[in-house]
């Protein structure tokens, strides 16, 4: 079997269907130009970096050094724990960072919060963003699921 014939058994030999798959292709290219920038608004919408031009428009930064480290994991492959000190209202506290490999961590932490000095967090160190992910994954298939409903609407028919 040949390509011609492996298209024409996919695709049948009808111009109309021919053009119903046009269709579809470009629904599913269109979308992406939707898809892309509203995966990068939302992700910046729910993610970390909002939150940090958020606390440095309202100062919210403290600076934190390094005070110990050690590391834990595969020889070679080191994930790094380290402690922070900082300065707040007068009083010495402690900030524990986990970095992972091939990260380390580095002399001068920053620190950011939004509303409380009690929600400390770092954009240096490792963070497990599970939830954003699983927000960003419909609209990561947009395109596909949009470009499957096109072909149900036009009614293309299945190859057996």
């Amino acid at each position: 079997m040949d390509y011609r014939e492996a298209f024409v058994a996919l695709f049948t030999d009808d111009p109309v269907n021919w053009v119903k798959w046009v269709v579809v292709f470009a629904v599913l290219i269109l979308t992406y130009f939707i898809s892309i920038p509203l995966s990068k608004k939302v992700g910046y919408r729910l993610g970390r970096e909002r939150k940090r031009d958020i606390a440095r428009e309202r100062g919210h930064v403290i600076k934190a050094y390094i005070v110990s480290q050690h590391s834990s994991g595969d020889v070679g492959e080191y994930d790094r724990h380290a402690k922070y000190e900082y300065t707040l209202d007068g009083k010495k506290k402690v900030y524990r960072a986990y970095f992972n490999y091939p990260n380390r961590p580095p002399r001068v932490l920053y620190l950011y919060y939004v509303n409380s000095p009690r929600r400390l967090f770092s954009m240096d160190e490792y963070h497990w963003d599970v939830p954003l992910a699983l927000l960003m994954l419909p609209i990561v298939f947009l395109p596909w699921i949009l470009a499957a409903l096109t072909m149900l609407a036009l009614g293309i028919p299945l190859p057996d």
